[in-house]
């Protein structure tokens, strides 16, 4: 496990790690809170339901990309 915080994997470690991260909250954070928050703009729960699933598989294949 130290050998990748040493060499030329010192900076590309955490940056992935950082990346991993920042990803994994993002799309926690789009699933959660974006029914909650285009239902509170009166959209319909379905056109909700419907663009946060939308949005959550576009994430998923920009990041296969």
């Amino acid at each position: 496990m130290g050998d990748l915080f040493r060499g030329p994997l010192r900076l590309i470690t955490p940056a992935a790690l950082l990346g991993y991260t920042a990803s994994s909250m993002a799309i926690y954070f789009a699933a959660s809170w974006g029914p909650i928050c285009s239902k509170s703009s009166s959209f319909p729960v379905p056109t909700s339901a419907l663009v946060a699933s939308l949005a959550v598989s576009w994430v998923r294949v920009a990041g296969l990309a």
